[in-house]
């Protein structure tokens, strides 16, 4: 409760009051070691801390964060990581497109998390479609989760298809799949959780960080959320713990994360990276890398909204294919159509 904390110790229970104690003290007495545990606490047991010094919940995540971590960093969503990094090789997921490829200098890269909002126009879906052929088709283990069930199994068929790959190659593909659909937020919560277990425990055992998963799909995240979360508090509690799940797997397991979301509509630009997202601007130190992506008819152009390795407001430009595939631009008219959006 707010006036005191009763807990056990040594077999004897004792009640003590919570702002005497230091938030140190209370993750303590919590028996909290690691960030995998400080993001399973309770609600009421993160009340504890905001009582302790009246912090808000920003600061008691950057604080779990120092507490929790050997090399803990300050501000989660800026380069902190809940377990120690493995140096490996980085992986990029590519798209169909060249062009594309080289401004996102390789693409996707796998140990970042990226995040690509659209207007709720058909282009969302598209683009999973490309990079999730794009991942399987390279023979790399896709987890895809469709938040609000958009996706159907036939579109993913036809895009390998369009890709040129065999019937053969087709059937190889899909069982690198592991495909999850319209999931509440604490089934999501708890899948990347156990994720993160399993990988960790196959690390274990084989002594390295080497293992088939490669790619992480979070198709309509944000739609998700917004539908299930009412408060603005609920949300900040989901980000703070997504954010750790996320940042594990992309630095210590090397794998490459896409969110696509829906812009804020009520916001008055679709350019700053603080404002467009629907989850408040706390979001925003999540990804690593924020792009918006807008379209006029078969010419798209990816915006840098935020990124750790792009030019901020830089610009790439692809368009649609015939048969559905991010492709190049092909003619001066593409060219000189890049104007218009």
């Amino acid at each position: 409760g707010k006036q005191g904390f009763r807990f056990i110790m040594e077999g004897a229970t004792t009640t003590v009051s919570v702002e005497s104690l230091s938030v140190e003290e209370i993750l303590r007495l919590l028996e909290v070691k690691t960030v995998q545990e400080a993001l399973l606490l309770e609600p009421n047991q993160l009340n504890l801390l905001k009582y302790s010094k009246k912090l808000t919940d920003r600061r008691i995540n950057s604080m779990i964060y120092k507490l929790c971590l050997a090399d803990g960093e300050s501000e989660p969503g800026r380069g902190s990581q809940i377990l120690p990094t493995v140096k490996v090789r980085q992986l990029f997921i590519k798209s169909f497109s060249n062009q594309l490829n080289e401004f996102l200098q390789g693409g996707l890269a796998s140990d970042e998390i990226n995040e690509i909002y659209t207007p709720p126009s058909g282009e969302r879906r598209f683009v999973v479609l490309n990079y999730l052929a794009s991942a399987l088709r390279d023979r790399h283990g896709v987890i895809f989760v469709d938040c609000i069930n958009g996706f159907h199994p036939t579109d993913l068929k036809s895009t390998l298809e369009g890709s040129g790959c065999s019937s053969s190659d087709i059937f190889h593909a899909l069982k690198l799949i592991k495909y999850f659909k319209k999931m509440t937020i604490a089934e999501l919560l708890n899948l990347l959780y156990s994720l993160v277990m399993e990988l960790e425990k196959k690390s274990q055992e084989r002594g390295n960080s080497d293992h088939k998963l490669k790619f992480v799909i979070l198709d309509s995240f944000s739609s998700m959320i917004e539908a299930q979360s009412q408060r603005l508090s609920e949300i900040n509690e989901f980000v703070s713990k997504v954010d750790g799940i996320l940042k594990t797997l992309t630095r210590k397991f090397n794998i490459a994360v896409l969110i696509t979301s829906d812009p804020n509509l009520k916001s008055s630009t679709t350019k700053d990276a603080a404002s467009i997202s629907i989850l408040g601007s706390n979001w925003s130190f999540v990804p690593d890398n924020m792009f918006y992506l807008n379209r006029k008819d078969a010419l798209c152009r990816l915006t840098v909204l935020k990124s750790t390795r792009l030019t901020l407001n830089s610009s790439g430009f692809f368009r649609i294919s015939s048969r559905g595939l991010m492709a190049d631009l092909k003619d001066s008219r593409s060219v000189s159509d890049r104007r218009l959006l």
